[in-house]
């Protein structure tokens, strides 16, 4: 029988005896915000939170949307963006990032930059339309995300249209995913995981994929339900259990388990798609 457990979250955080400050992991996430608080730096800082990861944000966007769709965007300048990137880095000790949606040309190749000059282990999301084709990108910066930020990447998460785009490939299959991770592989990223959400089928399956392995990840597919903030939601947690110390993979296959629950456990707050409410841990035997 299962129960829920914090312990693997939890990690061996301590508190510092002689000056109080509390070592316990910590992630930044470089992304846009969501009124909403279902996708985005909010749905990021929710999952850190979640498994007992200090989270610290960057926000790259504005965005006016509601649980039926995102009606308009508003990029940061790229000064604001780099400014707050120098002065947490000056600051605080920094290893793990997530990034999400980073709409400007400009801050993409800034953000590229950042994680190799300061060997940061990067966890990069796709996020490159909304659900209702909103583009979440400017004109040229798919081009500088190719060619300078995912090559930084630990880790990249696009679901089957993102990957369709990274790949330049149709995906109708299994066989498909794999060819498209291969190819997408060759840009430079260390590791790929291709969502499966929107497959059809019994099981949700994911495929995961390095220069030296590959794997494909299933869990039961819950029916009619599509909640908001899936993809952030994964890949910020999987970018806080790296945080916790787990392997790549661990990281994965436990994020993949916590984002099944969350889904399981999606609630209802507007006229239009669930949101994830982050308050259920991961269940463990």
């Amino acid at each position: 029988m299962k129960k829920r457990t914090t312990s693997h979250l939890l990690n061996g955080s301590q508190i510092s005896s002689s000056d109080a400050i509390p070592k316990i992991p910590i992630a930044l996430t470089i992304a846009g915000s969501d009124p909403t608080s279902g996708a985005g730096i909010q749905a990021d800082l929710k999952t850190f939170a979640a498994h007992s990861v200090y989270g610290l944000s960057v926000i790259t966007a504005l965005t006016a949307q509601d649980t039926r769709g995102v009606k308009k965007v508003f990029p940061v300048a790229f000064d604001i963006v780099s400014e707050q990137c120098a002065t947490l880095i000056a600051d605080i000790p920094l290893k793990y990032i997530k990034t999400g949606m980073i709409y400007d040309e400009d801050v993409c190749s800034f953000v590229a930059d950042l994680i190799f000059q300061h060997e940061l282990i990067a966890v990069i999301d796709t996020p490159f339309a909304a659900s209702d084709g909103t583009l979440l990108l400017g004109e040229k910066t798919f081009d500088t995300f190719v060619s300078k930020l995912l090559p930084q990447a630990k880790l990249v998460t696009p679901n089957i249209h993102e990957a369709e785009l990274l790949s330049g490939t149709s995906i109708g299959a299994k066989k498909d995913v794999e060819k498209a991770a291969s190819l997408i592989l060759e840009h430079g990223a260390n590791a790929i995981l291709i969502k499966g959400g929107h497959f059809g089928g019994e099981f949700s399956s994911d495929f995961f994929m390095t220069n030296y392995d590959s794997y494909w990840l299933d869990a039961l597919r819950i029916e009619s339900v599509n909640p908001h903030g899936t993809g952030c939601t994964l890949s910020a947690a999987i970018t806080a259990n790296l945080a916790l110390g787990y392997t790549l993979l661990e990281s994965v296959k436990n994020s993949k388990e916590y984002i099944t629950e969350e889904i399981r456990n999606s609630i209802q707050v507007g006229q239009g798609r669930n949101v994830l409410s982050h308050s259920s841990l991961i269940m463990q035997d």
